[in-house]
């Protein structure tokens, strides 16, 4: 399912790097995590209609999220509860806690990309995707976990203060959903996608089914 939607993946990544590209100049090897609303909706959920719920500046912090997570899936689950790893409902205040860093050097072997978080879900599993751009504007042209192409390399778990880190080395090598990455993933406009597992697992080569995970936020280098 997942490889046969190529052009409905991570639009907000495109719009990311669409809005930050024209100041760039070089890629940035270091990052701030910029947090994510798309695939979730507050309080309220259509399975028909993607602009219900849509957070705005003004929703509260305590009102209840789902999960509406669309990259073009024939037949999308949508507007499941968005759970913390308790079993509970999250909330607008808990998803948008998270900050993080990041620094992403080219090195011999590989890229190495190192993130360290605050505000992360305690105890909530994580995982890290590559999204690779060409030169000129369009959609993605490699998606895939990041470190070597395994099904559990991209993955980690938040301790119970909700933070976390990862550290890993890509090297040149297909990705797990599809595309190619170069020995310095930097050479392209590039995006690192933090997915939240509300399952609280990993399924290897890709997130898994749209409705058990959202992009909690990314990094963006263009």
């Amino acid at each position: 399912m997942y490889t046969k939607t190529i052009t409905a993946f991570y639009v907000s990544s495109l719009v990311l790097i669409a809005t930050l590209a024209a100041s760039a100049q070089q890629p940035d090897r270091k990052g701030e995590a910029l947090v994510i609303y798309d695939d979730i909706r507050a309080g309220v959920c259509s399975a028909l209609i993607g602009s219900i719920g849509m957070v705005t500046p003004k929703t509260p912090n305590d009102t209840i999220l789902f999960n509406r997570t669309y990259r073009g899936q024939a037949n999308p689950q949508f507007c499941e509860p968005l759970l913390n790893p308790d079993g509970s409902q999250m909330t607008l205040g808990q998803y948008s806690e998270i900050s993080g860093r990041s620094a992403v050097k080219c090195i011999r072997r590989g890229s190495h990309s190192v993130m360290h978080f605050n505000g992360l879900r305690p105890n909530g599993v994580y995982s890290i995707w590559i999204v690779l751009f060409g030169a000129e504007p369009g959609p993605p042209i490699g998606v895939g976990g990041i470190g070597r192409d395994g099904p559990y390399e991209n993955g980690f778990t938040a301790d119970a203060d909700g933070v976390g880190q990862i550290g890993r080395i890509t090297p040149e090598q297909d990705l797990s959903i599809f595309g190619h990455v170069g020995p310095c993933m930097l050479d392209s406009p590039l995006v690192l996608e933090v997915v939240y597992h509300g399952d609280g697992l990993l399924h290897g080569g890709d997130p898994g089914p749209g409705y058990t995970w959202v992009t909690n936020a990314a990094f963006v280098y263009p």
